[in-house]
């Protein structure tokens, strides 16, 4: 399983790393699945809808657009989940 993570300080920066993996990627010959990644920004402790990260031309999606599991836990939009319904 090759999976990765990135945590950045701002939007900016996510952007610029996500560039210079992609051009790592192509050098080794290998690619990202932007259909596979997620995205989740969080400003003051809040998600933010406004700001959307690209792999060339495709758009990551968001953790409230296609909620992910990692590591055994489920990373979602809140509002979906009543009582234990989400719990698994």
């Amino acid at each position: 399983m090759n999976d990765l993570t990135i945590t950045v300080k701002s939007v900016p920066e996510g952007r610029w790393i996500l560039e210079d993996l992609v051009e790592f990627t192509d050098w080794a010959r290998m690619e990202f699945k932007p259909a596979k990644s997620r995205s989740l920004v969080l400003r003051r402790g809040r998600v933010q809808d406004q700001f959307r990260f690209k792999i060339r031309e495709d758009n990551i999606p968001t953790v409230q657009e296609k909620p992910v599991k990692s590591l055994g836990k489920w990373y979602i939009n809140d509002k979906e989940c009543e009582g234990d319904a989400c719990s698994s």
